[in-house]
């Protein structure tokens, strides 16, 4: 199966900003991280440059609301139709007990 090869202005890595980098993914996998010159290359492989534009790796959702994490395993007894209502008559009693 090919490969993927992008090359590009610059390559975000944990040691900090690498100047013409890229990197050559095989799958879902990447397997290198170099220089724009030094990336192995193959017959049938996907080069994608982007002399212009920054890579940046291993995004993850950092998103979530940390009541989301409390909430596994809480039932509802009805369908929730309406947001603002499950959140008063539902979520808050079982968050905040008397707070809200």
């Amino acid at each position: 199966m090919p490969a993927t090869v992008i090359k590009g202005a610059f390559l975000m890595t944990e040691k900090g900003l690498k100047k013409d980098y890229g990197l050559r993914m095989e799958k879902d996998r990447i397997v290198q991280i170099a220089s724009n010159e030094a990336l192995h290359r193959e017959a049938g492989d996907l080069l994608i440059e982007v002399p212009d534009q920054i890579i940046l790796l291993g995004f993850i959702n950092g998103h979530n609301h940390m009541y989301g994490f409390l909430s596994h395993g809480i039932t509802a007894e009805a369908i929730v139709t309406e947001f603002e209502s499950f959140l008063d008559d539902f979520w808050w009693p079982y968050e905040c007990g008397q707070c809200h």
